[in-house]
């Protein structure tokens, strides 16, 4: 009894918070995201999604921080609950506050357990496209896993399949027909379509006999190409892969098990020249990159580790995301960056590696970006496993000035040259195509993807005789964020920096000073320095 008194009495005296903190139990905080998606230009969506969502939040019990990430393709707010809040709860309020927004897009509202355990495989195949391997996990290996008690959630690092309707302008306006048109004829109900024998590229038959204008078909006016997005492609020995993770449910340990076996049964069905390995149960570290997609892809190539890269869009000069796994000293990746500057390294996650992060946040972007490069310099003062890297990027950003005047002669509204210019450059997404008994995404837009300004300004709009985009319209490319990110109502920039775990602790504590003694804060702005998740 006199020790227990002794030892509540020392956790109750000033100083002992680092020991509190330690005797406390681990777990991952509760998060319940909200995702909007919309098109429209990084800024727009924050000032027209994020900041209503998080007016409508404000002051939701139990929770402690609220986190907003917007780009081009919608917004996503992430809240944060106290551990010892009620999920169901806050879930419910978050719903019953949304419904009073009036929003361009649904929100869509989900639990996420970032306690949750997850298990992975992979598909190769000396033989096979990653495409063709992705269709087989789809088709064989995904549904079966997801019926599983306790599988939260199966997703493939995979190109997306895609069908493009690549309508030609000039046909277009020839026969004067809309591009309305021919989405209209393929939003028809129950429009089936069919693969084709032993071709993985060949274009859906039935599609290019579909009336679209009169009895103009639609191979007279377009031509039906499948392709895919890739938006996530997966590599291990430099041999292309399709990896697959499977999340569980905290409150079903025997998830996992069941997981096992049934891909052990599955495996037996899969064809001979295709083999399904599953993640080791140690697993490597994990090296998350940022940069140009076409520098990552490079990097994939000269690294033998297992890497997934991510992809915003397909156009060139894209963003990319990639996770490579190895350890932080592979001599391949060394040197790979020392050829690559343009990549940087935003963390090292898994056992005995810490992430720090430092929020500067205030209002004004361009200020931000400054500090936090600024604070980026004294955290790699520090020697810490890379280069600290600013997570805040800049992209390039289409700009439109359009002589509305010279566009009425012609004829066109414009909203008709904005269309033009949308189907161009990302064309128009098409729902309810079944392809046996499955969806399939199908797009239609002006020609094949743009590859540079160039081919934008000589799209051929559809008038009589038609003329090129760059006739009505003058584009130019200019630097515009590729996301804002909030924190508690707040713009942040952020700047990050990963170490080792046994010296995580002083290493923090030392850059902190570092960072008081050498950076002044203007007015109205505030610097957060924490490890990543705390």
């Amino acid at each position: 009894m006199p020790r227990l008194l002794a030892l509540l009495l020392l956790l109750a005296a000033p100083g002992c918070e680092r020991l509190r903190a330690a005797l406390q139990p681990k777990h991952p905080p509760v998060r319940l995201r909200v995702t909007v998606d919309h098109s429209a230009a990084t800024v727009e969506n924050e000032r027209e999604l994020a900041v209503p969502i998080e007016r409508a939040l404000a002051g939701l019990v139990g929770v402690k921080r609220v986190e907003s990430r917007s780009d081009a393709a919608g917004v996503q707010v992430d809240l944060v609950l106290e551990p010892r809040s009620a999920p169901f709860d806050a879930y419910r309020e978050v719903q019953e506050r949304l419904a009073g927004l009036e929003l361009q897009s649904p929100p869509y509202v989900e639990r996420l357990d970032l306690g949750a355990p997850e298990l992975g495989y992979s598909l190769r195949s000396p033989q096979r496209s990653r495409s063709e391997l992705a269709a087989l996990n789809d088709s064989l290996l995904r549904d079966a896993l997801a019926r599983i008690p306790g599988v939260r959630e199966v997703r493939a690092c995979a190109p997306e399949e895609l069908v493009e309707i690549r309508l030609d302008p000039a046909r277009m306006a020839a026969s004067g027909a809309t591009a309305e048109e021919v989405e209209n004829a393929l939003a028809e109900p129950g429009l089936r379509v069919h693969r084709g024998a032993n071709a993985a590229e060949q274009a859906p038959s039935g599609l290019a006999s579909l009336l679209v204008h009169g009895q103009l078909r639609l191979a007279d006016l377009a031509q039906v190409v499948r392709t895919s997005l890739p938006r996530c492609v997966a590599s291990e020995q430099r041999q292309p892969v399709v990896s697959v993770r499977v999340k569980l449910d905290a409150a079903a340990p025997e998830a996992g098990a069941q997981v096992r076996a049934r891909l052990a049964e599955l495996q037996k069905q899969l064809p001979a020249d295709v083999t399904l390995a599953l993640d080791p149960a140690v697993r490597l570290p994990e090296i998350e990159l940022a940069g140009g997609a076409s520098s990552l892809e490079r990097l994939a190539h000269q690294l033998s580790a297992a890497t997934e890269l991510r992809v915003d869009s397909e156009a060139p000069g894209s963003f990319g995301q990639m996770v490579a796994r190895t350890q932080p000293d592979d001599a391949k990746l060394r040197t790979a960056l020392r050829d690559l500057p343009e990549v940087s390294v935003r963390a090292v996650r898994g056992e005995g590696f810490r992430t720090v992060r430092a929020d500067v946040c205030g209002e004004d972007l361009e200020r931000l970006r400054a500090i936090a490069s600024r604070v980026a310099e004294v955290l790699g003062a520090g020697r810490p496993l890379f280069p600290a890297a600013v997570d805040d990027d800049l992209q390039p950003a289409l700009d439109i000035q359009l002589d509305s005047a010279r566009a009425a002669r012609l004829g066109l509204t414009d909203g008709d040259v904005v269309r033009a210019l949308a189907l161009a450059r990302d064309g128009t997404e098409v729902a309810g195509i079944r392809e046996g008994n499955r969806n399939i995404r199908t797009r239609v837009r002006f020609g094949a993807p743009p590859q540079r300004l160039e081919d934008l300004t000589a799209l051929v709009l559809p008038t009589q005789p038609p003329v090129p985009l760059g006739a009505v319209a003058q584009l130019n490319l200019s630097n515009q964020p590729r996301q804002v990110r909030r924190v508690n109502a707040r713009r942040c920039v952020g700047a990050v920096a990963s170490i080792r775990a046994a010296a995580a602790q002083a290493w923090l504590s030392d850059r902190r000073r570092a960072i008081a003694a050498s950076i002044n804060l203007p007015p109205g702005t505030a610097l957060e320095l924490s490890f990543e998740g705390e």
